[in-house]
């Protein structure tokens, strides 16, 4: 799904911005995630500040005698003196090589050091460009479980998270009032409104009704299955010493599609894009239709002594077809000509 987006009020200007001028700092947190029979957890971390000409990354993880005790130190700094001894030492270095379109770009080197208490030498170097909340596995390590230890792996990965310069810019919340709206080639308008309040600490979730349209009719087992658009996400807004917002826009990437009551939205990877608003101007995200593909979803057995028959149907105008029990319509036909928007306005409440 490709997100257009138009400011229907004065123009802004959305460039690249350096790590230390819009007042939220990227910073790389380096973890690692212990895993137990009881689940997952951090076990200890380390944050790199990304500053321009600021220092590089240079930490190092260490565990001894088990996978139980670890430790984290910048560089060679506070270390113990046996260190040398334990039984893993994971060293993380690395160069921030600049933003672009809101990610941050670095190259990452990673190696052990030492590994199940013998010396390592093996590296791997990774060019790595990520925004606020994206994570990526650097490294992972196994020791045998024993009665004093019930870690089994440790993985070491690496999460960017921005981070306020100022305790007021974390506190600044807004009100972003949101409208769905859609406009087809032959119905009337149709639309949603929504108001949520956002901060730059928190991800808020919002999702607005169905917009249903009837689908032409192919065999009586539709029932009351229907074409529809669904919007839903989450907002957060950073505020930035100038006093635009940055506003991280999160969405379902499956907008366009079709609505049963006895089946379940599909689980996908959310679209995250990151807009700069001024508040008390609107700003429209568009959402077109897809120009290609088909929606389906089950609409029961079509059977014969326990066997499919085989029998197919389909309305006269070809946008739904049914075949073994299986319902598909082609939205890209069936949305041609529709428009849909979201309007996005923020008013600062303090």
């Amino acid at each position: 799904m490709t997100l257009a987006i138009a400011l229907l009020s004065a123009a802004l200007g959305m460039g690249a911005q350096q790590p230390d001028a819009v007042g939220w700092l990227p910073v790389l947190q380096v973890r690692a995630v212990s895993s137990t029979p009881e689940g997952s957890r951090v076990g200890v971390a380390g944050q790199w500040k990304i500053v321009k000409d600021g220092d590089p990354l240079a930490m190092t993880f260490l565990a001894g005698p088990t996978l139980c005790r670890m430790g984290v130190g910048s560089g060679d700094s506070g270390l113990p003196p046996d260190a040398g001894t334990s039984r893993v030492m994971w060293v993380v270095t690395g160069n921030w090589l600049g933003e672009q379109a809101g990610r941050q770009q670095m190259r990452i080197t990673s190696k052990f050091l030492r590994l199940g208490g013998r010396e390592s030498s093996a590296s791997t170097t990774q060019t790595l460009s990520l925004r606020d909340g994206d994570e990526v596995t650097l490294d992972a390590v196994s020791e045998p479980v024993d009665s004093g230890c019930n870690v089994h792996t440790v993985t070491f990965n690496a999460r960017l998270a921005m981070q306020p310069a100022t305790p007021a810019l974390a506190q600044t919340t807004y009100a972003a009032d949101l409208w769905l709206i859609h406009d087809g080639p032959f119905n009337a308008q149709m639309r949603d409104h929504l108001i949520v309040n956002v901060n730059g600490m928190t991800s808020v979730p919002f999702m607005f009704k169905p917009l249903s349209f009837s689908l032409p009719q192919a065999d009586p087992r539709q029932g009351n299955i229907s074409a529809s658009i669904s919007l839903s996400g989450t907002l957060r807004g950073r505020a930035r010493p100038d006093g635009l917002v940055d506003v991280d826009l999160e969405t379902n990437p499956l907008v366009y599609g079709i609505t049963s009551p006895a089946s379940a939205p599909p689980l996908t990877s959310m679209l995250r894009k990151t807009l700069t608003l001024k508040p008390g101007e609107t700003t429209a995200v568009e959402f077109p239709p897809p120009s290609s593909g088909v929606s389906s979803v089950p609409v029961g057995p079509d059977k014969v002594n326990g066997q499919f028959t085989g029998m197919e149907a389909s309305s006269p105008d070809g946008l739904v077809h049914v075949a073994n029990g299986v319902l598909v319509v082609d939205t890209s036909r069936f949305f041609k000509g529709h428009k849909t928007q979201l309007l996005i306005t923020l008013k600062r409440l303090q």
